[in-house]
């Protein structure tokens, strides 16, 4: 009896223990719960020994809705033959919902015939997960499914290290706004423990698969993610670490610039310094720090540590490479130098190409705060380069004012000639015309004193456009002699790409849209006026070629040249051959629109009927009798629903899209309507009516973009093509 009553003290003692234990190591590690959960989908006990033929399998997934994927083979080390694993997909979407392992029979009748060895469900990956590499603004500004589903099953090539298990990877793909992202997840096979094991869940913006590379030094060696959105290099390090304990065979760790992994004592302020250079993108002098400290520390450096390190001097290693390579326009020049430290170097240059001071000051504006934290640590540092200074003062006039900036140098220990610098430059900033005599002229920059003495033109704002969205069309070559071309000569098509023109009716000058040049951009020279465009940057749009009218393919146009004829520009560009779409396709500068996503949000509401019955009335007149209340709330319940602000008074809209087969039903019931392209009303909370095409030969394709800071408009399509509605306060519309 004793010994009974200790046995259970002891299996209670246990079982605190590793209820302790394992609620710790959730709160330290969150992903500790998925790999509990994978360890109950997939027992450790042995898989039943029931044989199923190819085609028993094939026709089981059908009845399921389910199609039956190609097979990939895996090599099994302890036989001959090899396993498959089959991915199996929806039927209509083709999407991977489920994993199966199974190997051949031994000793079975038919060749064919396999043994279930494991399996695992294949969730769909949160949108929040998938679009975390972008910044929170990026990630509002694209419209994006509410989630993301496998379409490929990879294998992964063999890690440099050997090890018995399988690496693949689910992914997909997705596009937006011109472009692309690739994402999935890591998948390991362990054969010799029967086991399928769904790990880290991974995106790249730089359409890049997980890449091999050892970066602790030890053990198996490491996966690398591609996360970059932009110029500024992004790494994610996964530690692969090696686990025999119940779950999975192995866990990545991700590589985190945040807690010290080691016993560093008195070095410890010093190494969480390094860590914060490197969140703030300083990656040589945190690089530099870090190799120091591993010298330093010696014996009491470790593999976690050594991650970290690796991990800085590669981002450190792509900014040099960045910075050193040659870019087609001078501002992207400037940039790379920027992002990689070199404040000195950029700021010569910069003064050097007066011109590239309003271009420049836009890539300020724009910056998502990346740039700004990277300029911030830069000046907190104990011997600051004097030009960080200088470009601190310029990111605050873009981002905010000129007393904000005044305001943050009066707190930083700036010289008089970086004081001197910057006056210059923001002297430069308010006569845009001066900038364009000197860097033609080649005179100095400077020089502070002479050239204040020698402005004499009122301050005016920099001339540029923000923003342009412009109707595509196809040509077979470029016609006619008044093409400006920036480079000089005309480009030449590679293959597979064919010439657009795109016609600009719509462009956005300060904080206004409208459909003809700016008195202050009418009459210049197309140097200046290509210097102007928001693409002089980025020569990259997003081509929208549209398949039906709510659904659109997305890719990239190259502007190549523009001629400008009575203050409308038409640009020449380049893009992949398409083919022919139902409406002509629309073309517009990056972050310039968004679209409202597919998917219904909600059904209208009650509230919503009889004002719609109403607009119905107005337009169409005496209705059928069979057109009543009820029948009418019936059919919006298929009606898709969005709520939204466009009309900035904090107030929400309800935006109802009617495609085509809620239209062809309006039409049933005897409603004579415009079935041309989807239609769209829009309404008040309580009912009133701000727009409606029901009746028009017109749709409504997309919105401008709210993060600019304007008030939301209307891009709508008829047959003379694309047209701009804003939002009016004083007749309560969106009008012309």
């Amino acid at each position: 009896m004793v010994a009974l009553a200790g046995t259970g003290v002891l299996g209670g003692v246990l079982l605190l223990v590793f209820s302790f234990r394992w609620g710790l190591a959730l709160i330290l590690n969150p992903n500790a719960l998925p790999q509990v959960q994978s360890l109950l989908a997939n027992p450790l006990a042995p898989p039943s020994a029931a044989t199923i033929t190819y085609e028993a399998l094939e026709q089981s997934v059908a009845d399921r809705g389910q199609v039956l994927g190609e097979p990939v083979r895996l090599a099994n080390p302890q036989a001959d033959t090899d396993w498959l694993i089959f991915p199996i997909r929806e039927a209509n979407t083709g999407n991977i919902v489920q994993l199966r392992l199974f190997r051949p029979a031994e000793d079975a009748g038919s060749a064919n015939e396999l043994v279930d060895v494991a399996d695992v469900a294949v969730p769909p990956f949160a949108a929040d997960t998938i679009l975390a590499p972008f910044t929170p603004e990026e990630r509002q500004a694209k419209v994006s499914p509410a989630d993301f589903w496998a379409q490929h099953l990879t294998r992964l090539p063999d890690p440099p290290t050997s090890t018995a298990l399988h690496w693949l990877t689910l992914e997909g793909q997705w596009s937006s706004q011109g472009s692309r992202l690739r994402y999935g997840q890591i998948l390991v096979v362990d054969a010799e423990r029967q086991r399928l094991d769904l790990l880290t869940v991974w995106s790249s913006p730089a359409g890049q698969p997980p890449q091999w590379i050892d970066l602790d030094g030890e053990g198996l060696t490491d996966l690398v993610i591609n996360e970059t959105t932009s110029m500024d290099p992004m790494l994610l390090g996964l530690q692969v670490v090696d686990f025999r304990g119940m779950g999975p065979s192995i866990q990545l760790q991700p590589v985190a610039w945040v807690g010290v992994p080691l016993d560093a004592s008195a070095q410890a302020n010093r190494y969480q310094k390094a860590l914060r250079l490197a969140r703030n993108g300083l990656w040589r002098e945190s690089s530099q720090m870090l190799q120091e400290l591993k010298m330093s520390l010696r014996d009491g450096w470790n593999p976690d540590a050594e991650a970290q390190l690796r991990l800085v001097a590669r981002h450190a290693a792509l900014t040099q490479h960045q910075a050193e390579q040659d870019w087609s326009l001078p501002s992207q020049k400037i940039m790379a130098l920027l992002i990689d430290g070199q404040w000195a170097a950029a700021l010569s240059l910069l003064e050097s190409l007066p011109q590239q001071l309003d271009p420049m000051m836009r890539r300020l504006a724009a910056d998502q705060g990346r740039l700004w934290n990277r300029i911030s640590a830069a000046a907190s540092l104990e011997e600051p380069e004097p030009a960080v200074f200088v470009w601190g003062g310029l990111a605050l006039e873009a981002r905010q004012n000129r007393q904000a900036a005044q305001d943050w140098l009066d707190r930083q220990p700036v010289d008089q000639a970086s004081q001197d610098r910057l006056k210059v430059l923001v002297t430069l900033l308010d006569n845009p015309s001066t900038a364009e005599t000197i860097g033609s002229s080649g005179t100095p920059t400077a020089d502070a004193a002479g050239l204040r003495q020698n402005l004499e033109q009122p301050a005016q704002p920099p001339m540029h456009l923000q923003g342009i969205i412009g109707q595509v069309k196809p040509v077979p070559q470029p016609q006619g002699e008044d093409w400006y071309f920036p480079g000089g000569n005309p480009p030449t098509l590679v293959e597979g790409e064919q010439w657009y023109t795109v016609e600009v009716p719509i462009l956005r000058s300060g904080q206004q849209w409208q459909a003809t040049l700016p008195p202050s951009l009418a009459n210049i020279s197309p140097e200046r006026l290509w210097a102007a465009l928001p693409i002089s940057q980025d020569a990259a749009m997003t081509m929208v070629r549209w398949e039906t009218s709510t659904l659109g393919v997305s890719n990239n146009l190259y502007a190549k040249g523009l001629r400008v004829n009575n203050t409308t520009v038409t640009l020449l560009a380049t893009g992949a051959a398409s083919a022919k779409a139902d409406f002509a396709p629309v073309a517009f500068s990056k972050g310039t629109l968004v679209w409202l996503s597919a998917a219904r949000q909600a059904s209208p509401s009650q509230a919503v009927i009889i004002p719609l019955l109403e607009e119905v009335r107005r337009h169409h007149g005496p209705l059928p009798e069979q057109v009543g209340t009820y029948a009418f709330g019936a059919l919006l319940q298929e009606v898709t629903l969005h709520t939204l602000d466009l009309t900035g008074d904090g107030r929400m809209e309800q935006v109802l899209t009617f495609d085509r087969e809620v239209l062809d039903q309006l039409q049933d019931l005897g409603i004579k309507i415009d079935r041309t392209a989807h239609k769209t009303v829009v309404l008040t909370e309580d009912g009133q009516v701000l727009y409606s095409d029901l009746f028009q030969p017109q749709t409504l394709v997309a919105l401008t973009n709210p993060m600019d800071g304007l008030p939301l408009a209307l891009l709508v399509h008829t047959f003379g093509g694309y047209g701009l509605l804003e939002w009016s306060a004083s007749s309560q519309k969106f009008i012309p």
